[in-house]
């Protein structure tokens, strides 16, 4: 069964090099889009990035064994 990354790129608009990625992983399209709305919510600056158009999104499909799982910290 196929699960999902959404990739956002943040980019500097000068010289168009990548400044930064978020990665949001999920079962679904949905899933992502779910977590990546939140995000943007919350980060000022990933906000200014996309209302001035400073970012790209690019799907990744894999594998749902490829999901990753956080080790627990003691």
């Amino acid at each position: 069964m196929a699960a999902w990354i959404l990739e956002s790129f943040i980019v500097n608009p000068v010289d168009e090099r990548v400044l930064m990625s978020h990665r949001f992983f999920g079962r679904s399209k949905e899933d992502c889009r779910s977590t990546f709305d939140e995000h943007l919510g919350s980060c000022s600056y990933f906000q200014s990035a996309k209302t001035e158009g400073r970012t790209y999104e690019k799907w990744i499909p894999i594998s749902e064994d490829d999901l990753p799982v956080a080790e627990k910290v003691a």
